[in-house]
């Protein structure tokens, strides 16, 4: 099995903005081991929606990071988050991180 997920790494000429993470943590490692390859800093991380394969990476590799994503995101996210993680860990075990990190930013659209 291959488990191969495409994350976007958004690059100014002096720093990152990385959409998105990964779902499980080797992933997460690996992606964050390519930003960090880059040598600019990561601006922020931006999680687009709520589902753990975009934010599960957040908690593995990116808590270090100020990461943003949409109000009703970040409810999702601190809501069912935790019990993704339980539904999941039967079967990911060590694979998938055991908390979730709720992005501490929240973007206003149009503002």
């Amino acid at each position: 099995m291959r488990m191969l997920q495409m994350r976007r790494i958004i690059e100014t000429a002096n720093e990152l903005v990385i959409v998105d993470t990964q779902f499980i943590n080797p992933l997460a490692h690996g992606f964050r081991a390519y930003v960090d390859s880059l040598g600019k800093p990561v601006n922020r991380v931006f999680i687009s929606h709520g589902h753990p394969d975009h934010y599960f990476g957040l908690a593995a590799a990116f808590s270090d990071c100020k990461a943003y994503s949409l109000e009703g995101i970040n409810s999702i996210i601190g809501e069912w988050g935790p019990q993704m993680i339980k539904n999941q860990k039967p079967t990911f075990g060590d694979m998938i991180p055991d908390e979730v990190v709720v992005p501490q930013y929240t973007v206003v659209p149009n503002t």
